[in-house]
């Protein structure tokens, strides 16, 4: 005997499922958003911490330019190195 389910229980069942498909893609957009501004947080940051280390360097071959040279390279050398950009993948080509 196969058991049959009312029409009302199976709209019910179909707007609590639709009800928390939309809780869990507003869950899943909050979290989104959230680490787009911690990474935007992270990149102003660095760029703050980078110009004050642009100006410690300035300051150190100001003061050490002359009489200690190694010194001002040691500052130098926290400078980390530009990232190099990568090359863009090929498009895949079609019919292969």
């Amino acid at each position: 005997m196969e058991k049959r389910i009312s029409p009302v229980v199976f709209v019910s069942n179909r707007h609590a499922f639709r009800r928390g498909e939309q809780a869990a893609d507003q869950a899943q957009e909050a979290k989104k958003v959230a680490a787009k501004l911690s990474t935007a947080e992270r990149v102003t940051v660095q760029r703050r911490v980078e110009a004050a280390l642009m100006k410690i360097i300035a300051a150190a071959e100001l003061e050490f330019a002359v009489k200690q040279p190694e010194r001002v390279a040691q500052y130098k050398a926290l400078v980390p190195a530009k990232a190099k950009k990568r090359k863009p993948k090929p498009a895949p080509q079609p019919g292969l």
